[in-house]
């Protein structure tokens, strides 16, 4: 594993399905998704709402490291959460900042807890 990840290189200036803003249920649920790009973020999509973000949305290879670091911070006491996060992707690694907070959401579709979950390139 040590040998593989010395043969990766960073990437970033690649645009990913990976950077956006989500709002997520505590079990990873997606109820709202606006990709990010170079020039910002975009409108928001449907298509990804109702889906696992991190079964079917994160493709990155260490998906579960992210995973459990949201489990976490679901768990413990902290309203606000920052760091660095390596997604890697086969020969590669696209380093994101990420950024969670809790919310409540309280609509028709949903009511109860949420976490804003923001993934931005890091730079």
């Amino acid at each position: 594993m040590l040998d593989d990840f010395a043969n990766m290189q960073i990437v970033q200036g690649q645009d990913t399905e990976v950077f956006g803003l989500y709002e997520l249920t505590n079990d990873g649920t997606v109820l709202y998704s606006r990709p990010r790009a170079a020039d910002g973020l975009h409108a928001a999509e449907q298509e990804r709402v109702g889906r696992d973000f991190f079964r079917e949305i994160m493709k990155c290879t260490n998906n579960e490291d992210l995973r459990r670091h949201f489990r976490r911070f679901i768990t413990g006491d902290q309203s606000v959460d920052t760091f660095v996060f390596d997604c890697m992707f086969e020969q590669q690694i696209v380093r994101a900042k990420v950024f969670m907070t809790r919310a409540r959401e309280n609509d028709q579709a949903h009511a109860g807890e949420i976490v804003i979950m923001d993934i931005r390139r890091a730079v």
